[in-house]
């Protein structure tokens, strides 16, 4: 069930919760919930397949199959939204009480947006990031060379994984590649739509919405929707290093200076600077 983030709070606060993930999206929902200390109602958390006496955050870890939840207990969805599908399946049996959080999850951690799907022009956005970091480059590069057929897509394809995979399953990788590569082809045929707008904080750091920007980039649009929230030290908390893809960790996650090299250079591409 989805529902607005004043009535997720308000369930929050009243219930008992089992959290289905122990990812990166979980992770992002727990310090949601610090936020708005409400770590204590976390009863477990619940994946596919779990090892015996796993523990996240002091809290014991079950598998799906098997789960018997007591009554009154709300199961937050926290996975990637590339899995969604497989997950509701997964959970079919509780699907009266499960909620999917991705869809609240910027609003428990920034806070309501100052501005809702105003256009904002690339050159703009692309001025806000850092270009010491890789997090778009690497994503531009596979876009660009998935989109345009080039003999070279099978490097950027490799490359996008391993980068993703840093910082997430690589299962999770593989998704995320898949769902960029159907979004690319979406937004070539038709257009970039209103209603996905890019999540970007006040001072221009692009919160959600990175595949997007790359996507519009490649396609040399002028402006995209956005939606604008309030800075928050939360950036810095919830995306760090791994996420962000500086150069070293590129390095000690195995990357050659060849490949950084090449990524400065889509890097220069996308952005013109």
């Amino acid at each position: 069930m989805k529902m607005k983030t004043k009535d997720l709070l308000r369930q929050l606060k009243t219930k008992d919760i089992a959290v289905f993930g122990t990812g990166f999206v979980a992770e992002m929902f727990y310090e949601a919930l610090q936020i708005h200390d409400l770590t204590s109602k976390i009863r477990c958390f619940v994946v596919s397949q779990a090892s015996q006496n796993q523990r996240l955050h002091d809290r014991p870890v079950y598998p799906a199959e098997g789960l018997d939840l007591p009554a009154g207990v709300l199961l937050c969805v926290a996975v990637h939204e590339s899995a969604a599908k497989e997950v509701m399946q997964t959970l079919k049996a509780y699907a009266d009480r499960t909620v999917w959080i991705y869809p609240n999850l910027l609003e428990l951690l920034y806070g309501m947006p100052d501005e809702s799907r105003r256009r904002m022009p690339l050159v703009q956005i692309m001025s806000g990031q850092d270009p010491g970091e890789h997090w778009l480059s690497v994503r531009y590069a596979a876009v660009r060379d998935y989109l345009s057929g080039a003999q070279r897509y099978p490097k950027t394809k490799d490359l996008y994984l391993r980068a993703m995979a840093l910082h997430c399953q690589p299962a999770t990788a593989l998704r995320r590649l898949r769902q960029a590569e159907e979004l690319a082809d979406s937004i070539q045929a038709e257009g970039f739509h209103s209603d996905s707008p890019v999540c970007v904080d006040d001072s221009g750091r692009i919160i959600d919405g990175l595949h997007r920007v790359c996507c519009a980039a490649y396609l040399r649009l002028e402006s995209i929707p956005v939606t604008v929230y309030p800075s928050s030290p939360v950036f810095d908390r919830v995306l760090g290093d791994k996420n962000r893809l500086p150069e070293r960790i590129l390095l000690d996650g195995g990357f050659s200076a060849e490949e950084i090299l090449f990524l400065r250079e889509a890097w220069h591409e996308m952005t013109g600077r």
